[in-house]
């Protein structure tokens, strides 16, 4: 009986041990299925922040990024603007000068304009202009048979010759800075004024209506020259009787036929007679 029952308590401990093995592989089972979960979860938890962490560096690059474009666009702005002032600045300082330029050329080359337009200019002025004007001329005797052609000119800023004179100024006019015509009425013992050509001679202007000498037809004449009136005061014989034209066999300067070309040279003491008289009050 002793043996029985000990054989007995040997088979219950040996129950109980295949119990707790059993209960100590479920609890390892256990135990590793919660490390599995938790390294999972760890896992998971890893690469969601891994995740995170890579889409925060990319904002952040991103970031970075559109800072340092700005950063570079503004001082090209800048500089393009810079710039852009520059050429404006200096294109309207080169208008400025052509403008200037333009004007100066204006006034020099048309005094009688610039003497209308500001009439409380100094004399000095005009005499300037005058000067300057006479520079790299030609200079036209032109003959008149009567004072009425004369007074027209004067009055249409026109002028009319035969066609051997038009050919003469119209190739000073292509040659020279200035072509000046000195006019004169025949038998009048005086110049009336000279004027300076502004233009080769034309044919699409409205007809004039010249008194002609009899027997004279309105056909024997060539185009119409446009002038600009210089002077229209009178200049007597007299003061010009020391004066003489080597391109006229030397004879004085009131003597020559129409169209009769006169040195520069000889004109030189004419005009200053001349710019005595202008100077003087009411020079027109």
């Amino acid at each position: 009986m002793e043996e029985l029952l000990d054989s007995a308590e040997n088979f219950d401990d040996e129950l109980n041990d295949v119990a707790d093995d059993k209960t100590n592989k479920r609890r390892k089972k256990a135990v590793e299925t919660t490390k599995d979960a938790a390294g999972k979860m760890k896992k998971e938890e890893s690469k969601e922040a891994a995740i995170k962490r890579a889409k925060l560096k990319e904002k952040q690059e991103a970031i970075r990024m559109k800072r340092e474009n700005k950063k570079k666009t503004k001082p090209v702005k800048k500089e393009n603007e810079g710039v852009e002032k520059d050429d404006m600045e200096k294109e309207e300082i080169r208008n400025r000068k052509r403008s200037a330029s333009e004007t100066s050329l204006k006034s020099a080359d048309d005094p009688m304009k610039t003497l209308k337009e500001h009439p409380v200019k100094k004399k000095y002025d005009y005499i300037t202009k005058i000067n300057y004007m006479f520079r790299d001329a030609r200079f036209f005797l032109m003959k008149s048979n009567n004072a009425d052609n004369i007074s027209l000119s004067k009055t249409k800023g026109v002028w009319s010759t035969p066609p051997q004179n038009e050919a003469k100024l119209n190739q000073a006019f292509r040659e020279a800075r200035n072509v000046i015509l000195i006019f004169s009425i025949k038998e009048s013992g005086r110049f009336c004024g000279f004027a300076r050509l502004a233009g080769e001679s034309r044919r699409d202007l409205p007809p004039v209506t010249w008194v002609l000498p009899p027997g004279l037809s309105a056909r024997a004449l060539g185009g119409i020259f446009e002038l600009d009136w210089v002077s229209r005061r009178d200049l007597s014989f007299t003061k010009t009787q020391h004066l003489y034209n080597p391109w006229n066999e030397g004879k004085p300067v009131k003597i020559g036929r129409d169209g009769q070309i006169i040195t520069a040279k000889a004109l030189v003491d004419a005009r200053n007679i001349w710019i005595c008289r202008i100077s003087s009050p009411n020079p027109l």
